[in-house]
């Protein structure tokens, strides 16, 4: 609550909330951790929409010079870096998933020899046998 305005929102709790969640969805991301990555989605999607909504209110806020805008400036400073860090994390996790498959559906060394992009086994390929150097 702030000093002033006893009934002007409180902001906070639900920034504060969703850096947890963002924090918390960091750490199960570079752990492998998909499973609870899944739950945290749906309590991080409403805290989004519920900050979005309130968007019109923190703009006035941030507009004050008082201390309540500094903190909320602060807090969602703060916000701004862990969602970018966590869209970072989750793009590296993502391109390194597609190298994966590429590599395994490719036409390259490993499983691409042996099935094809449908998942389907290929047929082996018979190579020709290679010629020994008898020259020495």
């Amino acid at each position: 609550m702030t000093r002033k305005g006893q009934n002007s929102p409180d902001y906070r709790p639900d920034i504060d909330r969703l850096t947890e969640l963002l924090e918390q969805e960091i750490a199960a991301v570079m752990g492998g951790d998909l499973e609870r990555v899944q739950e945290l989605i749906e309590e991080k999607q409403a805290l989004v929409a519920r900050l979005e909504a309130a968007g019109p209110g923190m703009k006035e806020r941030l507009n004050r010079n008082d201390w309540h805008a500094n903190d909320l400036r602060e807090a969602l400073t703060r916000l701004r870096d862990l969602m970018q860090r966590d869209t970072r994390v989750i793009e590296r996790v993502v391109s390194v998933l597609k190298d994966v498959a590429s590599q395994m559906l490719g036409d390259g060394a490993g499983l691409g020899d042996l099935y094809d992009a449908k998942g389907n086994k290929k047929a082996p390929k018979s190579e020709a046998p290679k010629a020994f150097d008898v020259s020495l």
